[in-house]
């Protein structure tokens, strides 16, 4: 009887030990592919934040031919000064656009370190 009990008990430890190991493998192969979307994730923000690069150059480009357009057009003796006191619609517009867009590369910082953090 009890050498029953030690084999039943042998084979309940060896069942065991191998549903542990099927899981054990699920959670590599889990994290294999948590690994594989966090690195894709990881590989988008970059090419936002190039293409904010990008943009925030194109910005800066703007805002200097504006401010020589604005230089020449006070030169030739214009009495007014183009826009006084506040922003264009199209500027305006530029501001809104660039803050959603960094915003937005926020929010892809965030979704990555929440897929990476679970």
């Amino acid at each position: 009887m009890p050498c029953e009990l030690l084999v039943h008990s042998a084979t309940a430890i060896v069942q065991r030990e191998k549903i542990l190991d099927k899981q054990l493998h699920s959670l590599i192969e889990q994290l294999a592919a948590k690994q594989a979307q966090a690195e894709g994730l990881v590989s988008e923000i970059h090419l936002k934040e190039q293409e904010l690069e990008r943009l925030n150059g194109l910005w800066r480009r703007f805002q200097t031919s504006n401010t020589d357009v604005n230089t020449a057009r006070n030169r030739f003796g214009r009495n007014k000064p183009h826009n006084i006191g506040g922003r264009t619609e199209i500027q305006k517009r530029l501001m809104l656009l660039r803050s959603a867009f960094v915003l937005y590369i926020l929010a892809l910082h965030i979704l990555v370190f929440i897929k990476i953090s679970f």
